[in-house]
């Protein structure tokens, strides 16, 4: 795989400038986090019982070998979505035929947490913020997905001398835990904006549980959110403000859903598509000012939880968007945006995540394209 990584530019502009290069997930490695262990009973609570229980069932055991036709049906669903983005001209980097040695699968799962699940990498890939390689990790399921791609990460850094590292601390092996190491430093899905901005979302779910949130240390905190925590923000912030970025975080609804990739979609340049309900189901405050200029397609609250907000945004008018956001379709073309219409059925059924979280963002940039700076100079010999 680490080929595919040659001659790459890695550079995020902005979540909604045009779609150059991606990093895919692939169904190599697929089966279900135990949803009794500390970390994913935070991460889940809330989902139906069915849900629940079909995640015990399949806990840690591949899906091929438990369910094998929906895992062949998985595998269409993925490769539908690397064929959709070829064609509308974005170079996906995706494992197409390896399989994963067992010091990947199992790196988690021997201190009792997750097998790897190699169908997402989204947040779990590191996020690319303008030059900087951001390792968030995401959570211990998908969070081996980097050392997944290690080669390919360190040839990006080989070919892009601008490119610069930071990192979130790599969780320590504690199934005690209940979130991503005792620092809880889920970061959540949040949104890059023009002029190097960073909006977060932490998903409570009722209002008053907002004081709680931020009066409580990390732990505590964590009992009360979705996913995330506005700690982590602030963590990350610490680093992020030193090369320029600026921040807003808001509070929204959980039960909704969980991340805020999944709550709100970046659709185009000046179009984002939220919840239709009051105040946009955003609790405890207003827009944020990064949105007020924007338009605002309401996405009806069933296809949200259908997956419509997670999109992926291709930074020419168009954006890929589950089939089953029919509603939500229409609106998006009302505000000037084409969707793509992709078929993710099985894959958010059996996970809740879908397009967005399954794609890395490795290259968006607009027009025109900047050179590549230069590294700086070699270390001189003694």
């Amino acid at each position: 795989m680490t080929p595919q990584f040659e001659g790459v530019r890695a550079y995020n502009e902005h979540g909604f400038a045009k779609y150059r290069v991606t990093v895919l997930g692939s169904l190599h490695a697929a089966s279900a986090p135990d949803p009794d262990n500390p970390e994913f009973q935070a991460l889940l609570k809330g989902n139906s019982d069915d849900l629940m229980n079909t995640m015990r069932k399949a806990a840690d055991r591949d899906l091929k070998d438990v369910n094998p036709r929906l895992w062949d049906e998985m595998v269409e669903e993925s490769e539908e979505l690397a064929t959709t983005l070829r064609q509308c001209g974005v170079k996906v980097i995706r494992n197409e035929k390896c399989e994963l040695p067992d010091g990947i699968l199992n790196l988690h799962a021997g201190w009792g947490s997750s097998r790897y699940l190699s169908v997402y990498c989204g947040c779990s890939y590191g996020r690319i913020l303008r030059n900087i390689y951001f390792n968030t990790y995401d959570q211990s399921l998908t969070g081996m997905c980097e050392m997944h791609h290690r080669q390919g990460t360190l040839k990006l850094f080989e070919q892009n001398p601008d490119l610069i590292y930071y990192t979130l601390p790599y969780p320590e092996p504690d199934i005690s835990v209940p979130g991503i190491g005792s620092l809880m430093m889920d970061v959540a899905g949040f949104r890059l904006f023009p002029n190097k901005h960073i909006l977060f979302g932490v998903g409570v779910r009722d209002e008053k549980l907002i004081p709680k949130v931020l009066s409580s240390e990390p732990k505590k905190a964590l009992e009360y959110t979705s996913a995330g925590i506005p700690h982590a923000a602030e963590f990350m912030m610490r680093m992020l403000k030193r090369e320029g970025f600026t921040h807003e975080l808001l509070f929204f609804d959980a039960n909704l859903t969980y991340h805020f990739d999944c709550f709100m979609a970046q659709m185009a340049e000046g179009v984002v598509g939220l919840p239709d309900l009051p105040n946009y189901g955003i609790l405890g405050g207003e827009l944020p000012e990064c949105l007020k200029d924007y338009e605002i397609v309401r996405m009806p609250v069933e296809e949200v939880h259908l997956g419509s907000a997670n999109q992926i945004c291709l930074g020419d008018g168009r954006s890929v968007v589950v089939r089953t956001a029919k509603e939500t379709m229409k609106r998006m073309k009302q505000a000037g945006v084409e969707p793509i219409p992709l078929k993710y059925d099985k894959i958010w059924a059996t996970w809740h995540s879908g397009p967005d979280c399954t794609d890395g963002d490795v290259w968006r940039e607009n027009d025109p394209v900047k050179e590549i700076p230069k590294g700086p100079e070699p270390l001189a010999n003694p």
